[in-house]
């Protein structure tokens, strides 16, 4: 509630400046002034009366509201209803409201009365500046100064004794509204708490309840997954073990074979070696190419499994609150043990590539796609990088997929000594130019145009054997031109002398070969 003691002092120390100032001319003053105060001190007593029982008024409205509230407390204990409590505290609060702004209003009104009495005041004081030279007035002016004084200080007396019953009267009965206010605020709180922490409990019971059933069926699930893995390794591992045993058979029977070739008399050798060595490099390099086939499928086989399990995961986690759903792992079929292995040789149906191109610029790099030497996979990727960084279009020749081109490699790049010098190796036109240390010495030396110059044509040509069924496995980074109806070579040596050094080579290969390295668990 406002305070009025700062107004009054202020309201006092104004009157005795004005008193100090003004004693010296009252003399002067004339007795229309002091009937002209005693109107004014009228008036402020009528209003005084007027302010007075307007507060005995707010008080009675006060006490009042104390027996509503007293009333809506006990019906509060009866009913523990939150809503009627609301409503109720709302009402008492909207009460409490507008007798406040009562208060205030009142107060203005104070302030207005205020400023009218200083105005009347200074009013006065003009007026006695006005009498200052009727010296007549005198006795008149100070008859009026004391019953002014006198009703100063009556109007003081007045205003302490108002101030002390508004105190009295307002400040406790406001007091116990706040505190009345303040508890049911609390015993709400209380009650809304309680109703919360209630409803939190059930909701962490539930989340607890389907928290278990949850991990039960994900449980259950992995168990599942777990078994169809095993299984699945386990029928690829008893796969690879037939196709090593097979392989082994079959070069065992090749051995066999081989060493009643060399037996044999001389006139037969050439066919039978002939015959042996593709029937051998067929067998290793189709055993190559499957083993290669069998770990692409096997990887691609672990691969939808894992997809799989994820999307049943998936799956089961948006139906997760439905009971009685059925969670069931489908796995995909495989082969087993008793299916057949495809044969990529027999499967395959390529075309046969061109020794030798009808273009007569064409560059060809001869590699192996199954090498496992480390050195010589290292040396076909830098060959390719060397002529894609020259820009030079060339064609791959894979000789593993092919018997006709690994034949003819070896006939154009033999050595002085009968042996092929190793993978890999670049042709231009059919006609053998190098190595990667060749093609790295021309790009090194500026002679990369006379290194790969197109091949030159010659009157005597030899058709290429086409008796041979493999497979081949061509890329290039340009144009590949068409096969040539009438491909030729040049005769180098005596096909005799040519099948003796691959079979003794062969030989030599296959007596060096360990077959304990190879690594058949994927």
């Amino acid at each position: 509630m406002p305070c009025f003691g700062s107004r009054k002092t202020a309201n006092k120390s104004k009157v005795a400046s004005m008193k100090d100032s003004g004693r010296s001319g009252l003399s002067n003053e004339s007795a229309l002034s002091h009937s002209g105060s005693m109107s004014v001190v009228a008036q402020i007593k009528q209003e005084y009366a007027d302010l007075k029982s307007k507060n005995d008024e707010q008080l009675g409205v006060i006490s009042r509201q104390s027996a509503e509230l007293e009333h809506l407390r006990q019906q509060l204990n009866k009913t523990q209803e939150s809503e009627s409590v609301s409503e109720t505290l709302n009402e008492l609060e909207r009460k409490n409201k507008e007798t406040l702004a009562a208060l205030e209003q009142k107060e203005t009104m104070l302030k207005q009365r205020e400023t009218e009495m200083a105005e009347l005041l200074q009013k006065l004081e003009q007026e006695k500046e006005k009498e200052k030279e009727e010296k007549a007035c005198a006795d008149q002016l100070a008859e009026r100064d004391a019953l002014l004084r006198s009703k100063e200080q009556e109007l003081e007396e007045l205003q302490l004794k108002w101030k002390a019953e508004q105190a009295a009267m307002v400040k406790p009965a406001l007091d116990e509204v706040t505190k009345q206010m303040e508890e049911l605020k609390k015993a709400i709180q209380k009650q809304k708490h309680e109703a919360v922490l209630q409803t939190h409990a059930e909701a962490m019971a539930e989340k607890d309840r389907a928290l278990v059933q949850h991990q039960k069926s994900l449980s259950d699930l992995k168990g599942a997954h777990d078994r169809a893995i095993k299984t699945l390794q386990r029928e690829q591992t008893q796969t690879l073990e037939e196709v090593q045993a097979r392989h082994e058979r079959d070069m065992q029977q090749l051995r066999e074979r081989l060493g009643e070739a060399e037996k044999r008399a001389k006139s037969d050798m050439n066919d039978e070696v002939e015959r042996l060595l593709q029937e051998f490099e067929q067998s290793e390099h189709t055993h190559s190419v499957q083993m290669a086939d069998l770990q692409k499928s096997h990887r691609e086989q672990m691969t939808m499994m894992r997809r799989g399990q994820q999307a049943e995961i998936k799956q089961w986690m948006g139906q997760s609150d439905k009971q009685d759903d059925k969670f069931k792992v489908t796995l995909r079929s495989t082969g087993g043990p008793g299916s057949k292995v495809r044969w990529p040789i027999a499967a395959m149906k390529d075309k046969t590539p061109e020794v030798v191109p009808r273009d007569p610029a064409l560059v060809q790099v001869y590699m192996s796609s199954v090498s496992t030497n480390s050195s010589i996979k290292r040396n076909q990727e830098s060959i390719q990088t060397m002529l894609t960084s020259s820009k030079v279009q060339y064609e791959v020749v894979d000789v593993a997929q092919s018997e006709q081109a690994l034949q003819y490699m070896r006939r154009q790049s033999a050595t002085d000594k009968g042996r092929a010098k190793p993978l890999p190796q670049v042709f231009v036109g059919g006609e053998y130019r190098g190595q990667l240390e060749d093609l790295t010495m021309a790009i090194d030396n500026g002679q990369l145009e006379q290194f790969l110059r197109p091949r030159e044509q010659t009157a005597q040509t030899l058709s290429v054997p086409s008796k041979q069924k493999s497979t081949s496995s061509l890329s290039s980074t340009g144009p590949v031109t068409p096969p040539s109806s009438t491909p030729v070579i040049q005769p180098k040596k005596d096909h005799r002398e040519e099948d003796e050094e691959l079979f003794k080579e062969m030989a030599m290969e296959l007596s060096q070969s360990d077959f304990a390295k190879f690594d058949f668990n994927f």
